[in-house]
């Protein structure tokens, strides 16, 4: 297990991402990670399929989902391993979160519509039957036509300088009063963890400050104390999101360290193309596998 390298966050078409299962198992092999956890947003439909094909390859791997969730009035994301796929409350969760998504996504896109946005509508249908629709989805359908970006760069004075995707939803749907931002309802973060514990699984909290509300140390340790007293396992202490700079990473790790939580790994990809290129050192990916099977074996 010295050579065992981790990924505990990755997204399939099952959800907002853009590879297939096996797509995903070839990127990993290819990468040289070895221990793996599909995540898709409030979804296990994947699990069964990955972590066939992934054993097939030699990556071993654990179930997981990320439920979206409120704490503090902010939307934050609450990853769950080593639960039980086939549970009924969670699979409850799941059926009403996928009901919201659909709704706050039809939504969003009557608002680009409004506002002049083309929408192809057989882009449209299709994204709408995908049960984990997200924003993600919303930014490619007005994206993928160039009348839209040409609108967006001279009326709206959008910039896209770097991560055109998190940019677009930053800009146009993440805060009140923004041309196309629909509140969508999620559940707790204190039912969230309760579910997943249920569930048979651990709890924790995916790329901490990544959302706009966060921004200071402040509003992150009110939340992060929050998330204590209902119970988290872990936080994601390492990421590719942007707001999780070195100096955010060490001290999320003091924080895990501190509470006697996990300190995990995930790139959070989307397409293949964050796979493998999260370079930090063995020992962090020995203790988070470590802490991860002591946590789960105490349930």
């Amino acid at each position: 297990m010295s050579k065992t390298i981790i990924d505990l966050h990755l997204h399939s078409t099952h959800s907002d991402g853009k590879l297939t299962p096996p797509q995903i198992v070839k990127k990993l092999t290819q990468a040289k990670v070895n221990f793996a956890s599909l995540t898709d947003h409030d979804s296990t439909a994947g699990s069964s399929e990955f972590n066939a094909l992934a054993g097939k390859a030699g990556i071993k791997t654990i179930s997981g989902t990320e439920i979206s969730a409120d704490q503090h009035g902010i939307g934050i994301h609450i990853l769950g391993y080593g639960i039980n796929t086939g549970n009924r409350r969670l699979l409850g969760l799941f059926k009403k979160q996928s009901a919201a998504r659909r709704k706050a996504f039809d939504k969003y896109v009557a608002m680009f519509k409004k506002a002049g946005f083309i929408i192809n509508k057989n882009k449209y249908g299709e994204f709408r039957k995908i049960k984990s629709v997200a924003r993600t989805h919303v930014f490619r359908l007005i994206w993928e036509e160039p009348q839209n970006r040409e609108l967006c760069f001279k009326k709206y004075r959008f910039k896209g300088t770097g991560w055109l995707q998190s940019e677009f939803i930053n800009a146009f749907m993440e805060l009140p009063g923004q041309l196309a931002y629909a509140k969508k309802k999620n559940i707790l973060a204190k039912k969230a963890i309760e579910l997943i514990h249920k569930a048979g699984g651990i709890a924790v909290w995916a790329h901490p400050g990544i959302e706009i509300e966060f921004k200071n140390d402040k509003t992150l340790n009110k939340v992060f104390k929050s998330l204590v007293s209902h119970g988290i396992d872990g936080v994601e202490a390492f990421s590719t999101a942007r707001s999780l700079t070195k100096e955010r990473s060490k001290y999320l790790c003091k924080l895990a360290h501190k509470h006697d939580l996990i300190a995990t790994i995930g790139t959070d990809d989307h397409d293949g193309t964050r796979i493998g290129t999260l370079k930090i050192p063995l020992k962090y990916h020995l203790e988070a596998l470590e802490k991860l099977h002591q946590k789960l074996t105490s349930k």
